[in-house]
Parts: C-alpha cells; structure tokens; sequence
C-alpha cells in the first residue's frame, strides 16, 4: 500500500517537473522570439529612436534693433510671431514631408525640396516653411505632427511699424535675404533672414541686425524643444518640450540684440507735411534751422512697409514692387531730381 501511495507521489512530482519545465520552454521561447523581433525586425526602428535621444543644437535668432523718433517715440519695434520651421536632420522622409506641409499650411513643396536640398550641408539650421502663422494653421500642424518628422513650431520676434503709412518711405521695408547675399554674409545670416531693402532699414543694416546665439539641449525621440520669446523679445528655449519631457540644456550662446537707432524725425511734423501732400506727387522735407536736423522727410505717394513681413499681403507686395508711374516705392525727397 505504502509502495503504491510512493509511486503515485513520483509521478505526480514527474507531472509537476514536466508542468513546469514546459512552462519555462514556453517563458525562454517568447523572451526569444521578443528578443529577436527587437534585434532583428525593430533593430532600425530602435536606432532611429536612439539617434534622436541626443544633443539637438538650437538657434536663438537676435532681436532687430528699434527704430526712435523724437522725444524717445518709437517708431519700428518688434512683436512676437508664430512661425512654422523644419529642420532637415531631423525629417527622415523630406518628400512626404513636404507633400504633407503643402497640404496643410497652402505651401510650395517644390521650392521647400530646393531649400532642403540647398542647405545638405548644414541640416541643423532650420528652414522657414511658413512665418507668423494662423491659430488654425498651428492646430492642423501640431495634429499632424506624427506625419511631420523635423517640422515644428518656433516664436521669433517680427518687424512691426507703429505708424502705418506715416513715415513708411523713411523707414523702408525688410525682405528675405537671397541665395546671393547669403553667401556674402553668411557670418552673420542664415537663410530665411529678413534684410534691410530700402529706406532706414536699409542703411542701418549693419547697426539693426543683431548677432545670433544658439543652445545645445537634449532631444527626445517623441518631443520637440519649444522656442519661446520673452516680454523684450529674446528667445529662450522652454524648460520641457511638447511632450513635458524636462530638458538639459549642454551649451548656451546668448544672442546680441541688434542696436537701437535714434532720428531726430518728429513723427508729427511727419504726418502733417503727408497730410499736406495727400494725392499729390511730390516731397516735402523740413530742416532745422540752427543743427540742420531732419525734422520732417515725407514723400507721395507713400506705402505702408508692414505689407512686406505681415501675413496675407502677397498681392500688395506685388502690387508694390511692379508698380508703375507714380512710383510708391522711390522716396522723391532724396532718390528724384527737380529743375
């Protein structure tokens, strides 16, 4: 009897073992095959995703310097702007990318391919796709983000002209700089960069622009550092990225504002010698007598130089930069020549 209950305990023991020993085969079987599906199938998923955990340098655009009449009175400053970039390094599939980005905010994929293709040896600056975008265009963007790889959005300070129409021939107007320049002035430009073209802005350019830093912050796979801009207009880098990961931030260059410029331009005078000329063609310019100061330097017809770095103003610059007799364009108190 005692035998028998001895046999039936082997065998249940037996059981047991092979219950068990069957149960570890079946654990080491799907350790196996995860593990070959992680170092095999996903093995370039996982280094992509590795790749991007790193260090992601960031530039910190400088600040244009403002521009003061009179009595302190500013004339042409700067505001926050919500501006749309990619950064080629970071964009796996440039085609798609582009396709998509063309979709979405109405841009030319043709030439954003050109600007990546331009800039493959610095895949690190960042392109401008669209600038001082929509509330609407910045939510089709961040809800698309998993199909837009290097495409985020970034603060950057905008040029914005007090007065309108009221000094606008004066001052002068900004525009990108081109291929051309840009290899000229590389040490202190990028593409994108707005350049003085006409006016103040243009002979003042040298003083204007400022000087740009950069940071260097960890990267995660899933998250994008945040530029952001503070009450002055420097930007800085959000202390966490889009998806709250904490970042560290390696390596800092502030970046130099560009100088103020004072003119002894009285903006009232301005715009009263403007109201004197109204729908003539002509200039008007007022001295002082004792310095020889420019008080006044209005010319007709004028323009508003905001058209050239506001959103939505595409007809108006062409319209501007085509037009005919009388010319808006070329201030008559110093660019004509009268008996």
């Amino acid at each position: 009897m005692e035998r028998r209950k001895g046999e039936r305990h082997q065998a249940a023991a037996r059981v047991r073992v092979l219950h068990v020993g069957a149960a570890l085969l079946v654990v080491c079987a799907v350790l196996s095959a995860r593990l070959w599906q992680l170092q095999v199938i996903q093995t370039h998923q996982y280094r992509e995703m590795a790749e991007h955990n790193r260090l992601h340098p960031q530039r910190l655009k400088a600040r244009r310097g403002t521009i003061y009449g009179r009595d302190g009175l500013i004339l042409a400053d700067n505001r926050p702007a919500c501006d749309v970039v990619l950064v080629p390094a970071d964009c796996g599939e440039p085609e798609a990318v582009c396709a998509k980005l063309a979709s979405l905010l109405d841009v030319d994929a043709e030439a954003l391919q050109a600007a990546i293709s331009a800039q493959r040896h610095h895949p690190f600056e960042q392109i401008v796709v669209k600038r001082d975008v929509t509330r609407t265009d910045l939510i089709r963007v961040e809800e698309h983000a998993y199909a837009l790889p290097g495409v985020f959005t970034v603060v950057n300070s905008q040029r914005r002209y007090i007065f309108g129409t009221t000094g606008g021939q004066l001052l002068g107007y900004l525009g990108e700089i081109g291929p051309k320049e840009l290899e000229q002035r590389k040490d202190r430009y990028t593409m994108g960069d707005y350049i003085g073209r006409s006016g103040l802005e243009q002979q003042y350019e040298p003083v204007l622009h400022g000087t740009d830093g950069h940071t260097v912050v960890t990267r995660y796979a899933w998250g994008r550092p945040q530029l952001r801009t503070d009450l002055r207009g420097n930007p800085y880098i959000a202390a966490r990225d889009s998806y709250g990961h904490e970042l560290e931030e390696a390596y800092r260059l502030d970046p130099v504002p560009g100088n103020p410029v004072y003119l002894t331009l009285d903006i009232h005078l301005q715009a009263k010698a403007e109201e004197l000329l109204r729908e003539e063609v002509g200039a008007i310019v007022v001295l002082e007598a004792d310095t020889g100061a420019v008080l006044a330097l209005a010319s007709t017809p004028g323009y508003d130089p905001s058209v050239f770095v506001m959103r939505g103003c595409d007809r108006e610059r062409r319209e501007l930069l085509n037009a005919g007799r009388p010319q808006p364009m070329v201030n008559r108190a110093y660019r004509e020549m009268y008996p």
